[in-house]
């Protein structure tokens, strides 16, 4: 590859994806957190992030200008040697034309032909090479685009994958979250009245409002919600409510959420068949 020389970092989670696109731009250095998928568990781990294609064609352009200006130049170079040598050859032709009427011939005018046709060949010769700098360049441009879309379509796909990967990262975190609420509210009792809680915080819990309740959190980079038990005499805390002082099971209990109003991440399309996009993201 001509210009595109370095590595572009666009790794996803590190799960799914360890891809590095050569022909891209080393550099793009923007950093986030994904999700490690490991079985049931699922840990957060810092990666870089992909970038996105104003970052790849800003980050490209120092590979693509140069070359169009060199180009730009070139063509402004071969239009000026056409012009002289264009020039030249008329007056060469006037001469040669004026000779064969058999016109007065004199040293200064035979010498002006003769130097003439030396310049003429010279200017003529410097338009070949010049012709041929600018094919070179032209195939080098041609050559760094189709480099630089080469690369954003790798790029596409990496993030496919990377986007997949989040929104499964996504479910086992709510998932998780079910279980783990399960276990908190439901820690006492023998088997049948255990048995009957856990339905019960599942009844309450696991319905679409508090699914994408809890999706957003995750997805505007806010902290997980969590379940706990509200002491007496405590107000509840912002954004939490109550699971429903209507069922023994999870009476006093709260659902603590995040801010409603925080715009989600937009820097990658939800994928589908997971947990869907909240009605917030979409407004």
């Amino acid at each position: 590859m001509s210009k595109l020389n370095g590595v572009l970092a666009a790794a996803g989670p590190a799960a799914v994806i360890a891809l590095a696109v050569t022909g891209g731009v080393a550099g793009l250095a923007g950093f986030g957190i994904a999700w490690m998928v490991k079985g049931d568990s699922v840990v957060e781990v810092p990666v870089a992030r992909a970038p996105t294609d104003a970052e790849l064609s800003a980050a490209c352009a120092p590979e693509v200008e140069p070359v169009q200006d060199e180009l730009t130049q070139a063509q402004t170079r071969v239009a000026m040697l056409e012009r002289e040598a264009a020039g030249k050859e008329a007056r060469v032709n006037e001469l040669e034309a004026k000779m064969a009427r058999g016109a007065e011939v004199g040293k200064a005018l035979r010498a002006e032909l003769a130097q003439l046709k030396t310049e003429l060949a010279e200017t003529q010769e410097a338009l070949r090479v010049a012709e041929e700098e600018k094919e070179v360049l032209l195939a080098e441009l041609t050559e760094t685009k189709v480099e630089l879309e080469e690369t954003k379509g790798e790029l596409v796909a990496t993030r496919d994958q990377r986007d997949e990967a989040r929104e499964d990262a996504l479910y086992n975190r709510w998932t998780d979250f079910l279980k783990d609420s399960q276990l908190e509210i439901c820690d006492k009792g023998n088997r049948k009245k255990l048995g009957n809680c856990r339905e019960s915080v599942m009844a309450t819990l696991a319905v679409d409002a508090r699914r994408d309740a809890f999706a957003h959190c995750i997805r505007s980079g806010q902290a997980q919600p969590m379940v706990r038990e509200l002491l007496k005499d405590t107000e509840l805390p912002q954004f939490s409510e109550m699971i429903d002082e209507d069922i023994k099971q999870v009476k006093g209990w709260y659902v603590e959420l995040c801010d409603p109003t925080l715009p989600e991440r937009t820097d990658a399309p939800l994928a589908e068949g997971r947990i869907p996009q909240t009605s917030t993201a979409e407004g």
